[in-house]
């Protein structure tokens, strides 16, 4: 028989993943709410690649095997056949290059500028959600 705690964890494991933002009844949760530096860029890029994959590449026809990186779908990105605009590129690139180094770098343990960080997620956030057309959009909408 299982205990308690274990039946909970074993829940837990199974809820499925929500976004990094959550919904609240005055809009949208920050991203800056993670305390650990290590949580917050691992969620604030898994949200950036979750919204390039889903709204801004090409069906991807390269082999199983193959991991493409971020970096590499910030440059297949695409809205109406083109790139993405150039703020959005470099302030995406930014983020992913700070998540690698504090994922890879041994000596690197936090973010060295946070509030710069989530600024910059906040902004690249919103300017890839504009971009969507209203009937891709991610809210809820009640009429």
């Amino acid at each position: 028989m299982r205990s308690a705690r274990a039946v909970f964890v074993a829940l837990l494991t199974l809820t499925p993943c929500v976004s990094s933002r959550l919904i609240t009844m005055g809009g949208s949760q920050s991203i800056a709410r993670y305390s650990n530096d290590f949580e917050l860029v691992i969620r604030a890029t898994k949200e950036l690649e979750f919204l390039l994959e889903t709204h801004f590449l090409p069906p991807l026809t390269m082999s199983q095997d193959k991991t493409i990186g971020l970096h590499d779908k910030i440059s297949m990105a695409r809205i109406n056949g083109k790139p993405l605009p150039d703020h959005a590129i470099r302030k995406m690139r930014f983020l992913v290059t700070l998540r690698n180094k504090i994922v890879h770098d041994h000596e690197c343990n936090s973010i060295p500028d946070r509030p710069r960080f989530v600024k910059d997620f906040d902004e690249v956030e919103a300017s890839l959600r504009a971009l969507l057309p209203d009937d891709k959009g991610l809210g809820c909408a009640i009429s």
